[in-house]
């Protein structure tokens, strides 16, 4: 079964498991367990759902609308006559909960948040890479994703500059383009730099507040210039990326 398949499923079953025991829901299920990248866009699907139903909770229905709809059609109408026509009732209730769905929920159906993009973009650098240009030198990395990447005006950090360049590529994240430039910052050791527009997102960096984490044994840095946002990744202390990106107002 391929991701395709199985995502038509799990967008068919109901929330809350009630379909798990379906053999077809069932065998999608077990494909998120061999399929990180399923499992994670799940995750995500479930989250939206909910955020949605519980949006939806929050609006209180107009006032009759339960009697407007019982009263439509009358119980005694022959079914082949009902079926020509959908009930004006029927009609002000998809377009009440359509209206609220795009008031409420536009644009952030469109732009996910920051953090999935760094927990996205961590999954790729921890995966195998292929660069399509190479150069020791990071500004001419920089200079490719430029022409390339579609991303904005990409200028490293002086910090990051001075570094060892080692490649870069383009790539897709959820239909918009990201860059990303990997250096060398050690012996065996590469810092991955991921640019992409700043309205592919909400709560981007703020422009000129970097910031630092360190999940599990990676180090990581976010910051903004422009429309650009920057996230930096890679195995060590955050002692090091604090140092390269000394020139940034923090």
């Amino acid at each position: 079964m391929d991701n395709r398949h199985s995502r038509f499923i799990l967008q068919s079953a109901r929330p809350g498991g009630a379909d798990d025991a379906d053999p077809q829901v069932a065998g999608a299920l077990r494909d998120t367990r061999r399929q990180p990248e399923l499992a994670a866009w799940l995750e995500r699907e479930r989250e939206f759902d909910a955020r949605i139903t519980a949006r939806l909770n929050e609006v209180p229905p107009p006032r009759g609308l339960k009697d407007s709809v019982l009263d439509a059609t009358p119980a005694n109408a022959p079914e082949h006559k009902a079926l020509r026509w959908i009930p004006l009732a029927w009609a002000a209730a998809v377009a009440f909960l359509a209206t609220v769905a795009a008031l409420w929920l536009w644009p952030d159906g469109r732009r996910t948040a920051f953090a999935e993009f760094e927990r996205d973009m961590l999954g790729v650098a921890a995966g195998p890479l292929r660069f399509e240009a190479t150069s020791a030198e990071a500004r001419d990395l920089e200079r490719w994703l430029n022409r390339r990447a579609a991303v904005g005006d990409v200028e490293l950090p002086a910090g990051l500059k001075a570094l060892p360049g080692l490649g870069c590529r383009t790539l897709q994240w959820r239909g918009r383009p990201v860059g990303l430039i990997c250096l060398k910052v050690g012996e065996g050791r590469a810092l991955h730099v991921f640019v992409v527009a700043a309205d592919a997102m909400r709560k981007a960096p703020i422009e000129g507040q970097a910031r630092f984490a360190k999940p599990g044994a990676m180090q990581t840095a976010s910051w903004r210039r422009g429309d650009v946002v920057y996230f930096a990744t890679g195995p060590g202390d955050t002692a090091e990326l604090r140092d390269a990106l000394k020139d940034l107002i923090l």
